[in-house]
């Protein structure tokens, strides 16, 4: 979870459950809030523009990967 990718870094939880998880975290004089909201895209078009960005960059990335694997 999120103490394994900020260790030693505290983490205060907000309202946590199936709509919406917060969270604080806090680490040599900075602080970072985290939302995450499923489906969030459906609501927010920034969050839908970044979703696409990230499934083509994804793509583009599996698809240098599997051409390195199949040339070895």
């Amino acid at each position: 979870g999120l103490s394994r990718l900020f260790e030693g870094a505290p983490i205060d939880r907000g309202p946590e459950g199936p709509e919406l998880s917060r969270y604080t975290i806090r680490a040599e004089g900075r602080r970072v809030e985290l939302s995450l909201a499923p489906r969030a895209d459906a609501d927010d078009g920034l969050v839908a523009l970044a979703s696409i960005v990230s499934k083509l960059l994804r793509e583009r990335w599996m698809g240098v990967f599997n051409a390195y694997w199949a040339v070895r």
